[in-house]
């Protein structure tokens, strides 16, 4: 790539990448490069990074899509250096210095790319459940346990690199229909992270039966009072699922003793494996 940074206020000179993140307007990290831009104008220190021109003549932006979003819409100079070596755009982001994207712009990209439909299903879930893409990743990468759940692909970095996969999108379904549910309702932190995890946790254990629990939680919003932690949703739960009902069960007891054994037997095959693969060597 060329050292060289050029400016121009041609903004017709330029596109943006079909895979690039959403730009972030609206956001406090957008409202402060925004409030940056005018203050400044465009920094010769952060220029936009290009590649050489396509067959229409245009420059498609890999680096500073806000920037150039924020400059054409006050009529800021633009900055910019060109990529004659065209860097891929996931390459560039992923290979070391300072990162930008969060894990939602790698879903958002790789929906984008459409070389993996399980992206697609990720951003169409979160959509329709308004539940925060970290959280949604965890639904399908952990499947709502409370080990350590998944594999390689569904790690951050399977996340960035293409690999997710959806092998079972029963569970995070089940969690998704119960949020959306209490959602309905009118509880406003339904689809915070402590709320949809302690739900999933009752879920994949199956200490209660699923349908009872969205009638008493119906019946007993009243006492449906926000908390901030798992295990104080999964006292308040108990309390609601308990509430002048017969038998009593200690949600989060329950919850607890099972995840243990999960735990345990998830241990004991992992070893199992692993003399077997000792003894074949």
């Amino acid at each position: 790539m060329g050292n060289r940074v050029m400016t121009t206020s041609n903004y017709d000179l330029f596109q943006e990448h079909q895979v690039n993140r959403t730009v972030q307007e609206g956001t406090a990290t957008y409202n402060r490069l925004e409030g940056m831009m005018l203050k400044y104008g465009w920094m010769d220190t952060e220029p936009m990074i290009v590649y050489p021109k396509n067959g229409s003549g245009k420059h498609t932006i890999v680096k500073g899509h806000n920037r150039f979003n924020i400059a054409r819409k006050h009529k800021i100079p633009i900055k910019f250096q060109i990529d004659d070596l065209k860097i891929p755009i996931h390459e560039r982001e992923d290979g070391g210095g300072r990162p930008t994207w969060t894990l939602e712009d790698w879903v958002v990209s790789r929906a984008r790319e459409n070389k993996n439909p399980n992206y697609q299903t990720l951003v169409e879930y979160q959509r329709k459940t308004s539940i925060p893409m970290s959280t949604c990743i965890y639904l399908f990468h952990h499947g709502g346990s409370g080990g350590s759940g998944g594999d390689a692909r569904n790690s951050n970095q399977g996340i960035k690199d293409g690999s997710f996969d959806i092998p079972n999108p029963s569970h995070a379904e089940a969690v998704g229909n119960l949020i959306m549910y209490c959602s309905s309702l009118d509880i406003s932190y339904s689809t915070k992270a402590p709320f949809v995890r302690t739900i999933a946790q009752i879920i994949r254990t199956k200490v209660v039966d699923i349908n009872e629990l969205a009638k008493r939680i119906r019946k007993n919003i009243g006492i449906m009072k926000r908390k901030y932690y798992v295990p104080n949703y999964l006292g308040i739960l108990t309390e609601v699922y308990n509430y002048r009902s017969s038998p009593k069960i200690d949600l989060a007891t329950e919850v607890r003793n099972a995840l243990d054994a999960e735990k345990k037997e998830t241990l004991k095959k992992a070893t199992k494996a692993g003399v077997s693969k000792r003894k074949a060597a």
